[in-house]
């Protein structure tokens, strides 16, 4: 079910016109009759529908238009599988479909202080690149929590799945369209957030989990990275293993295989055959416990070094780019989420033994890959306690972590702090409110605030699932706004 404190009901009066590159826009005035209102616009787009001709295409701009556009609710979700622990009601209430590059503006009615107006924050969801979209992240929410501290938000969607990361390694199909799908939203903000009273010079842009990777690899393309000025990536970065598919043109191959389409050796004429195909064959479920054999999520698709959107290797990349000032964290137990095994001892052990032994294998040497394991374990499992099975849970939770996102978030930082560029901030988010979980929690060996929690808090969403805010909860949600708009304003 909807929360309204998250996605606004009913009716609002409308907001002011707003002229864009491509035409006027109108949408709502969702927080009306106080002294620092509101306007949000809703479902704009940024670029041409990518169907039919223009699937496995690069982005376009999107056709202008007369008169004025209702933009008074959020488009479709980017076309995705049904998430199995998502709330029915919101699926069926927000379908999905391939027309869906379309943005969503949250902007001041007051004044700006500065003359080049208020400085910005765009969003970028997460979702393994599989699932989820711009509206879960709400609406009212964002207008309470960030734009009445004097900042515009923007939050975008982009192509997921196959439809977002089909790779064919030649000219056929443009990889990592997603990314460029992002790089169109970041030149739509370009040029027309003034409108909306946003300082195209001081543009913020910030995603979670695969979100977060994101943001990074759009801080190190040429075709990007001049279209912003910070960036903050939670739980998740390009230092991370997962953020880079280097098997992406042979997975995209077996994944059509196994729907039935087979690659003959012709790329045109394997793209020309894909583009006859509905919307949903697409689809790639979502990673479920059932999905875990290791016991641990695992993108099954993702950007590649292209030689296009990425010229370079990443860390050629790096190096030739002066860095830009970003926060980069994660929550306090983010291995909690990603950890969904079997609960028995035996099953935890065996999982952080693969985990250490596969984190170890390429810094000692062969002989001594079980010792060392070994004695990381005896750092993680008090001896007293080997048999039990909460010691082995935290254990596995905290080897999944290190696996998932805390030994490469730690690299990145040291690696920024020698380059001595940019300043690199750090956070650990360590508050969770034991409701927040939903079905999920239900699997959980323990609650604890894990993968999700930092975004919820940031714009006072409910991602996992819907949950009643304590005072509290909105306590850290005031306090944890405050310092990301502080550094989208100041730094």
């Amino acid at each position: 079910m909807t929360n309204p404190d998250v996605i606004a009901e009913g009716d609002f009066p409308s907001s002011r016109q707003v002229k864009t590159k491509y035409g006027v826009v109108e949408g709502r005035r969702l927080i009306h009759g106080v002294e620092k209102e509101v306007d949000a616009f809703q479902g704009i787009p940024f670029a041409k529908p990518p169907v039919e001709k223009l699937r496995f295409e690069l982005p376009q701009p999107p056709e202008s238009w007369e008169g004025v556009k209702a933009t008074k609710a959020f488009a479709l979700r980017s076309q995705q599988d049904i998430f199995p622990y998502e709330d029915p009601e919101f699926t069926k209430k927000y379908p999905v479909s391939e027309d869906s590059l379309y943005l969503n503006v949250f902007t001041p009615c007051w004044k700006s202080e500065s003359e080049k107006g208020f400085p910005v924050l765009v969003y970028i969801h997460g979702g393994a690149f599989l699932i989820d979209s711009s509206i879960k992240y709400g609406d009212i929410c964002i207008c309470r929590n960030i734009c009445r501290k004097d900042v515009v938000c923007v939050t975008i969607q982009y192509r997921l799945g196959l439809l977002g990361f089909m790779a064919t390694g030649d000219d056929a199909c443009p990889d990592n369209l997603a990314l460029w799908d992002m790089t169109e939203a970041l030149k739509w903000v370009k040029e027309n957030i003034a409108q909306f009273n946003g300082d195209p010079d001081n543009v913020t842009i910030m995603g979670q989990s695969a979100g977060g990777v994101a943001v990074d690899l759009l801080s190190l393309s040429p075709h990007s990275r001049d279209l912003f000025t910070k960036y903050v990536a939670m739980a998740g970065n390009a230092t991370c293993e997962f953020s880079i598919h280097e098997y992406m043109i042979e997975e995209c191959r077996l994944k059509m295989e196994e729907r039935g389409i087979i690659y003959k050796g012709d790329s045109k004429e394997f793209i020309k055959e894909l583009r006859r195909l509905p919307a949903d064959v697409f689809n790639i479920p979502a990673p479920t416990k059932l999905d875990r054999p290791n016991g641990r999520v695992q993108l099954s698709v993702g950007p590649r070094i292209d030689g296009k959107f990425f010229p370079k290797p990443l860390a050629e990349l790096r190096n030739e780019t002066k860095g830009k000032p970003h926060i980069v964290g994660m929550a306090g137990e983010e291995g909690l989420l990603t950890s969904m095994p079997p609960w028995t001892v035996e099953s935890c052990r065996t999982l952080v033994q693969s985990n250490i032994a596969g984190l170890i294998k390429e810094k000692v040497s062969p002989t001594k890959v079980r010792k060392t394991r070994n004695d990381i374990i005896k750092m993680l499992v008090d001896i007293k306690k080997e048999e039990s099975l909460d010691a082995w849970c935290r254990a596995l939770v905290q080897s999944n972590g290190d696996v998932f996102c805390y030994i490469d978030t730690q690299k990145h930082v040291l690696e920024r702090a020698e380059m001595g560029h940019e300043p690199c901030y750090f956070y650990s988010f360590d508050y969770y409110n034991p409701d927040m979980f939903g079905p999920l929690g239900e699997e959980m060996a323990y609650k604890g605030s894990t993968h999700c929690c930092d975004i919820t808090y940031a714009f006072g969403t409910r991602i996992l699932a819907d949950f009643k805010f304590t005072e509290l909860d909105q306590k850290i949600t005031d306090l944890w706004s405050t310092l990301i708009t502080n550094f989208v304003k100041y730094r």
